[in-house]
């Protein structure tokens, strides 16, 4: 009866933690469209340190959740996307370019258009009525408004 009991705890802890992951997300891209910042510039170009690091570390977690997710790894990739999505993503690079991104600097903004983009397919899978609808907000900034995440191409690493 106990290890039920234990299952159950954790489940709630587990969904607890989900829930606020997504709220995370959800605040990021919110801040990201409210501030008008992904409207600005739509081509990618290479930049500075910080824009180069996120780039690179996109491609690795593309191709990290692809493999892991063709092997039904799910809880890995999950896992994985969940530090980009933390750590890298939010923690250091949007906070490295919110100074450049308030004086209209194009370079981060193309950059951080294609990683909200490439990271809200990613996490389509794991959290699919959380992103359909950030990605319904985007709307105005795609080149396709009318497709669907679900049916959108899934992003690939270089």
């Amino acid at each position: 009866m106990k290890k039920i009991e234990r299952n159950i705890e954790d489940r709630t802890i587990l969904d607890e933690f989900a829930e606020q992951f997504c709220d995370i997300v959800n605040k990021h891209c919110k801040y990201i469209v409210c501030s008008g910042f992904v409207a600005i510039a739509h081509g990618r170009t290479r930049g500075t340190e910080d824009i180069d690091m996120i780039v690179e570390k996109l491609n690795k977690i593309i191709n990290l959740t692809s493999k892991y997710l063709e092997g039904y790894k799910f809880g890995l990739a999950s896992e994985k996307l969940y530090a980009f999505v933390w750590h890298d993503f939010a923690d250091k690079y949007l906070e490295s370019v919110k100074k450049r991104l308030e004086t209209n600097d194009l370079v981060p903004l193309s950059v951080l258009r294609h990683v909200l983009f490439n990271t809200l397919k990613l996490l389509h899978p794991f959290i699919p009525f959380v992103t359909e609808s950030i990605w319904q907000e985007l709307k105005s900034q795609r080149k396709s408004p009318d497709i669907m995440l679900v049916a959108s191409s899934w992003p690939s690493g270089k």
